[in-house]
């Protein structure tokens, strides 16, 4: 199939489990070029709308955390979502040259170096989910 279903189940551990009791979320498979650029063609299409909207002053995306998958993921395909994730980022700033583009980022380590570089360079703002002060996994 063209876009492999667009999401995978990573593991939730919340108080509400879903309709078939499991505990689980859901979160784009960006490593997947169809499901990048239907992503594209949304922030596309949101830019031509809402760029240099008075009401809007920034757009961004969910933190880089993709959470732990049911189905672990393959090396190629966590390099391929922050490699995607990184292009929608550029495309994204180019549809929203006069308004704020946003990546909150937090986890994997081992990609945040690529992805924050990469965020600077195109003149992207960042953000950080995680605050809490005495966090293991952030504290490096």
């Amino acid at each position: 199939p063209k876009y492999e279903g667009g999401a995978f189940k990573y593991s939730d551990y919340g108080p509400k489990p879903s309709n078939d009791g499991r505990r689980y979320g859901h979160n784009i498979k960006l490593w997947n070029p169809n499901v990048r650029d239907r992503l594209i063609a949304l922030y596309r299409a949101l830019g031509k709308r809402y760029n240099s909207h008075p009401n809007v002053e920034g757009i961004g995306m969910i933190e880089t955390a993709m959470g732990q998958a049911l189905t672990p993921l393959t090396k190629a395909q966590a390099d391929g979502w922050f490699d995607n994730l990184i292009i929608v980022q550029q495309r994204m700033r180019g549809f929203f040259p006069n308004t704020m583009t946003i990546q909150e980022i937090n986890y994997p380590r081992d990609y945040l170096k690529q992805i924050t570089t990469a965020m600077v360079k195109m003149g992207g703002a960042l953000g950080c989910p995680d605050v809490y002060p005495d966090e293991p996994g952030l504290n490096f």
